[in-house]
């Protein structure tokens, strides 16, 4: 009967198992971008793009015919649109949507999308009377082209003689930076308000839909990570980040920090000068049946309210110059991010990156990882190194766990004759066991509580895996052109031989079989003291299948991980076995 409920504890735990992760970890499909119908391309949906229909209400308008002024280094290149002086569209030149030698670059701004962009500029305050540039301005360049060795300057100048300068510069990385000033050049002295702002919108978002990886909103306000995901924008929200709508001077003001819009693998984020305060928005609207998403930073010297900071008024040909802001355009690369943390002294930039709960155990488990790298020049040879690593790490762990574990096989006999013998008592067969258990001076949990130590540890690097965009597009082994995306071979095509198409449901490659045999033969060497033959069926073959399905989704970088420490756990047990035989 006992043997009955341990099976049926089983069976439960492997649907839970297999549900929750499938909920988890699974792409959500009415999120998955169907455009590329290869199941050799990688998962799309990792690069912000609006579709060419996009709604251009609530706010920015789209490009007109006219000018625009093209920036370029060696990693990015793209426009700004001289109507609004907004960033239309933004290529990351070095990432590709797919590892197809000719596919497109990745767009974190497109000029497809209406309604979408980048932008700095100013805002009224309440009762403010000075014409101020807006999104219908159309400024002018002094130069048609932005390089990391020639800046652009736009200007525009209002009915009433007053001057605003917008210059533009950029680095030979992500980063553009802008600078505003207003000159007067008219007979009076005029206030011409504080509202200086950055704004990033984008439309429908296709996102990875994997549930333990952030996607959405995220800054740094405060010393506070914040982070709003899509669904979240639109249902609004609390705290540092007030849903902005109405005049500047409303709604709860914020701190310093960082705001940015992100998805798996790449980052647009507003970086205001000097850490100066403000109040950081984000939101999302539904207009017109189209998603609408958007983060905003206003400065707080730009706000009215008792803490605003009053400006003076700008005499007759004086000027004033206002803070140098900073845009980022491109991937969450920890170590391009770290050096931007450096140089502008960002707080916290690198937590851009979902490094997760175990942040403390994530980050130094990545920071060995790409040293590796660095140092073998392969990903996946840095992904086996440093499961080995960990492996000898917890071997005394290991060691300790098992030999608990090996002891508690020695008593089977004794247990299984104490559960006859006490078959209709289960107290005193409680406390015949615990009596056992005193007398050979063994704690049945002491296996166990090693292997709790390293969930956690085992989890972050998963977890690392996961999140680096070092594996998206990584090679290994000929038909793996992509560690992020699933084995693109199928067992129901006989692995590329017939030419018929699989449905994804029925999806199974080499590696997430070859870790299916891997946890068969380590269930094998662990079940020798299991006398119910359903429940050792179940534990040795049942699972693993489940398993097998269930991670034949997963991008194959993980799997050939799970595999790898499969490999080397069951090398460590035959070890330990032989060891314990000697002895």
């Amino acid at each position: 009967m006992q043997d009955k409920k341990n099976l049926l504890i089983v069976l439960l735990a492997c649907t839970v198992v297999w549900l929750g992760m499938d909920l988890w970890l699974k792409p959500d499909p009415s999120k998955a971008n169907q455009s590329s119908p290869s199941s050799m391309s990688t998962a799309s949906g990792d690069y912000l793009s609006p579709p060419a229909n996009a709604d251009s209400s609530n706010g920015i308008s789209a490009p007109p015919s006219g000018t625009m002024v093209s920036f370029e280094n060696q990693k990015i290149s793209g426009s700004v649109d001289l109507k609004g002086a907004i960033i239309r569209h933004c290529l990351l030149k070095d990432y590709k949507q797919t590892p197809e030698p000719n596919s497109p670059s990745v767009e974190i701004l497109s000029q497809n999308g209406a309604g979408y962009g980048a932008c700095l500029g100013w805002k009224k305050s309440a009762g403010q009377q000075v014409d101020l540039p807006n999104s219908e301005t159309i400024w002018t360049a002094n130069h048609s082209q932005l390089t990391p060795d020639q800046g652009v300057t736009l200007s525009w100048t209002n009915q009433n003689n007053l001057s605003f300068f917008i210059d533009l510069s950029m680095d030979d990385q992500y980063l553009i930076s802008v600078s505003q000033r207003v000159e007067n050049h008219s007979k009076d002295s005029v206030d011409p308000g504080t509202p200086l702002y950055a704004l990033i919108r984008q439309g429908p978002i296709t996102t990875s839909g994997y549930m333990m990886l952030h996607e959405g909103a995220i800054g740094m306000v405060d010393g506070k990570l914040q982070e709003k995901s899509y669904k979240d924008l639109l249902k609004g929200g609390q705290g540092p980040w007030m849903p902005y709508s109405g005049s500047v001077h409303e709604g709860k003001q914020g701190g310093k920090g960082w705001l940015g819009i992100t998805d798996k693998y790449w980052l647009a984020a507003i970086i205001p000068s000097n850490h100066s305060e403000g109040r950081f928005v984000a939101e999302g609207a539904r207009p017109n049946q189209s998603e609408l998403y958007k983060v905003e930073v206003i400065e707080k010297s730009w706000l009215n309210g008792a803490d605003a900071t009053a400006l003076p008024t700008i005499a007759p040909g004086q000027s004033r110059s206002y803070g140098h802001w900073h845009l980022f355009l491109g991937p969450k690369k920890v170590s391009v991010l770290e050096d931007y943390e450096k140089k502008l002294t960002i707080d916290h930039f690198d937590m851009a990156v979902d490094f997760g709960w175990f942040y403390f155990i994530t980050k130094p488990m990545f920071i060995v990882l790409s040293s590796l790298q660095n140092m073998v020049g392969n990903f996946v040879l840095a992904i086996l190194i440093m499961t080995i690593v960990i492996k000898v790490a917890l071997f005394p762990l290991s060691a300790r766990s098992f030999r608990s574990m090996s002891r508690m096989r020695l008593l089977q006999p004794q247990i299984q004759a104490l559960k006859a013998r006490f078959a209709d008592d289960k107290m005193r067969l409680n406390q015949a066991m615990v009596d056992l258990y005193k007398r050979e001076k063994i704690n049945p949990v002491s296996g166990c509580l090693p292997m709790l130590v390293q969930i956690p540890i085992l989890f972050s690097l998963y977890k690392v895996l996961f999140i680096s965009i070092e594996m998206r597009h990584a090679s290994f082994l000929g038909w793996i052109t992509d560690l992020s995306a699933p084995d693109p071979t199928s067992l129901f095509s006989g692995f590329g031989l017939f030419p018929w198409m699989v449905p994804g449901w029925l999806h199974i490659g080499i590696w997430p079989i070859l870790m299916g045999v891997t946890m068969v033969v380590q269930q094998m060497m662990n079940s020798s003291s299991i006398t119910d033959t359903q429940q050792k069926i179940m534990l040795t073959y049942v699972m693993p299948v489940v398993f097998t399905y269930m991670m034949a989704k997963f991008p194959v970088g993980l799997v050939i991980y799970w595999t790898w420490s499969n490999f080397l756990t069951m090398a460590q047990q035959w070890f330990m076995m032989r060891y314990h035989q000697s002895v």
